[in-house]
């Protein structure tokens, strides 16, 4: 929140949702051998704020014609004014985690959640036993299990960090941003798996 020393002023968290165990398999597999073609070792990963435009562009070409839908929720943090989001260290983020799976209007059922291990730490997510509680007490049957992982290891949270990352870039810094990379993602939330939601709304 103290935007005068470098915190941006909006917060993009981005799920991937995948239909069928084949889907995930393609993804995994495609963005694997991206990196190989880079000639990237098995210690490199695709992180969109440390990638390269070229390494970008590779990305989302790969990419592109995969199974896969996006729900993403862009946060303008000039724009909130509840004490306890604002004030309260990584509330912010699990509300946000939270809300992008109890909104799903029954579109996602008996879902596997993943979530970058770096992230809990850094910004104190909690527990996946609190996600899957919290997420099922509002929208029953929407989570079947919750677990974090390390994104070196696993390529769809990489896939995760790069939406969020290209959709950040659009709202945040639009002309250094790739139109074709934001266009691909909106894309996929046109759908009934996927949403594209600005909080607090335009309007609000």
């Amino acid at each position: 929140m103290k935007f005068g020393d470098g915190s941006s002023r909006y917060l993009v968290l981005a799920a991937c949702v995948f239909r069928e165990d084949e889907h995930v398999d393609e993804a995994a597999s495609a963005i694997n051998a991206c990196r190989d073609s880079l000639k990237r070792g098995l210690d490199w990963e695709f992180k969109h704020a440390k990638t390269s435009a070229d390494f970008r562009d590779a990305f989302f070409e790969c990419t592109k014609r995969l199974k896969y839908y996006v729900r993403a929720m862009i946060i303008d943090k000039t724009r909130l004014y509840s004490d306890a989001l604002i004030r309260r260290h990584g509330y912010l983020q699990n509300y946000a985690i939270k809300e992008i799976f109890v909104n799903t209007k029954g579109t996602v059922k008996d879902a596997k959640l993943v979530i970058d291990g770096e992230d809990r730490r850094a910004f104190g997510l909690k527990s996946t036993g609190y996600f899957l509680r919290e997420v099922n007490e509002a929208a029953p049957g929407t989570l079947r299990k919750v677990e974090y992982n390390d994104s070196l290891k696993n390529p769809l949270i990489q896939l995760a960090d790069m939406t969020a990352g290209a959709i950040h870039r659009h709202y945040a810094n639009p002309e250094k941003a790739n139109p074709k990379h934001f266009a691909m993602i909106k894309g996929r939330t046109s759908c009934p798996e996927g949403s594209l939601w600005q909080f607090p709304r335009p309007s609000d």
